[in-house]
C-alpha cells in the first residue's frame, strides 16, 4: 500500500501535456445527446478509492492573460482517479481525455483538472504512510457539498460556461458539449483538431479578446481559453470591422531565443530539446521509487514474522479538518 502511494505521485509527475483544440458543434442543433450516469455515480466512486494525503496548490491559469492565480497552500486527497479538496470539499475526476493549451507561467509538472484549473504537489505529509479510504463522515460531506453544486448549476443561476465547465470535471473530458437535465448530464462528443500548435498570437480589441492559434498544418483557429474554437468568420468580421485599437502580440509560449515564433521545420527539434530536463525528472522518479520499493521489500521479507500496522493515526478522521 506504501508503493500505491508513490504510484500515484509518479502518475502526476507523467501526466500527459496534449494540446489539443476543440471543435464542438452548435448546441441547439444537436439531435441526440449522450445519458451519463446519475450524479449519485461520483459518490459511489470517491467510496471505492484509496487515497493519499498531499499538500497542494490549485493553479487557476489564464489562457489569454498567460498569468496564473495559486490558491493558498492546502491538502488534498488524492487517488488514482479523485482528487478531493479537503477544506471546501470539491471533487475533481483525473485524466480528461484531451488537454487545453498551457499557459506558460504554469510549472512543469502541474496536472491538469479540466475548466483551467490545475494541481501542483507541493508535499507528502506522511510520505510512508499507507493508502486509505475516507472516513465515512468525510465522504457523505463530499457527496453532499457535490450534489450541491450539481443541483445549483442545474437550477439556472449559472452561465452555460460554468455549466460546461461542471460537466466536464464530473464527466472527466474536456471533448463534449452537454446540458443537465432532471438531475441527469447529457453530453455530445466535438471533434478534435489533432494538430501540433506551433504558435499563438493574442488579440485584443472591443469585440474579441482571445488568442489566434496557429498549428503545424497552416491553420489558425480563434479561442478564448486554449480549448474551444470559436467562429473564424465572426472573429474576423469583427477584427475587419472594429472601431477600437487592436493589439496583437506573440504569445511568449512560442517565442524563441531569436525572438521570433517557431517556424515548422525547427518546432520539433525545439521541443524536443526542451524535454531534456522532463526526461530526467522521470528516469529520477523511476529509480527513486525502485530503491524505495526494493529496500521496503528486503525489510518486509525479513521482518515478516512480526510485522504489523496500526492505522489509527492513519485514518482520515486523523486529517480532516471540516469546513
Amino acid at each position: 500500500m506504501k508503493t500505491i502511494s508513490y504510484i500515484v505521485l509518479l502518475s502526476i509527475l507523467l501526466a500527459p501535456s496534449v494540446y489539443s483544440l476543440i471543435v464542438c458543434p452548435y448546441f441547439i442543433k444537436i439531435e441526440e445527446f449522450i445519458p451519463f450516469p446519475p450524479m449519485s455515480v461520483i459518490c459511489d466512486l470517491i467510496g471505492q478509492e484509496n487515497y493519499a494525503e498531499y499538500y497542494v496548490y490549485y493553479i487557476k491559469a489564464n489562457f489569454t492573460t498567460e498569468t496564473c492565480t495559486y490558491s493558498p497552500l492546502t491538502r488534498a486527497f488524492i487517488s488514482p482517479k479523485v482528487i478531493i479538496a479537503v477544506d471546501n470539499k470539491t471533487i475533481y475526476r483525473r485524466g480528461p481525455e484531451s488537454h487545453t493549451i498551457r499557459p506558460p507561467c504554469l510549472p512543469t509538472r502541474a496536472e491538469y483538472l479540466t475548466g483551467d484549473v490545475y494541481l501542483l504537489i507541493q508535499s507528502i505529509p506522511h510520505p510512508t504512510g499507507d493508502m486509505f479510504k475516507l472516513e465515512d463522515s468525510f465522504k457523505n460531506a463530499a457527496c453532499s457539498n457535490f450534489l450541491d453544486e450539481a443541483a445549483n448549476i442545474s437550477s439556472g443561476s449559472s452561465t452555460y460556461e460554468e455549466k460546461l465547465k461542471f460537466i466536464r470535471r464530473v464527466t472527466a473530458s474536456d471533448g463534449i458539449i452537454g446540458d443537465i437535465q432532471d438531475g441527469r448530464i447529457y453530453y455530445a462528443s466535438c471533434g478534435i483538431i489533432n494538430q501540433p500548435v506551433v504558435g499563438k498570437e493574442i488579440i485584443e480589441c472591443d469585440c474579441f479578446y482571445g488568442a489566434l492559434v496557429k498549428t503545424s498544418d497552416g491553420k489558425g483557429w480563434y479561442s478564448k481559453n486554449g480549448l474551444d474554437v470559436i467562429g473564424k468568420a465572426k472573429v474576423d468580421e469583427c477584427i475587419r470591422h472594429t472601431n477600437s485599437p487592436l493589439t496583437i502580440k506573440q504569445s511568449i509560449g512560442f517565442i524563441s531565443s531569436s525572438g521570433g515564433t517557431y517556424d515548422n521545420e525547427n518546432f520539433f527539434p525545439k521541443i524536443l530539446s526542451s524535454l531534456w530536463p522532463v526526461r530526467i525528472l522521470i528516469i529520477l522518479s523511476f529509480a527513486i521509487i525502485f530503491m524505495y520499493c526494493f529496500f521496503d521489500s528486503t525489510k518486509n521479507l525479513k521482518f515478516s514474522s512480526n510485522r504489523e500496522y496500526s492505522q489509527g493515526n492513519r485514518n482520515t478522521g486523523g486529517h480532516v479538518s471540516h469546513a
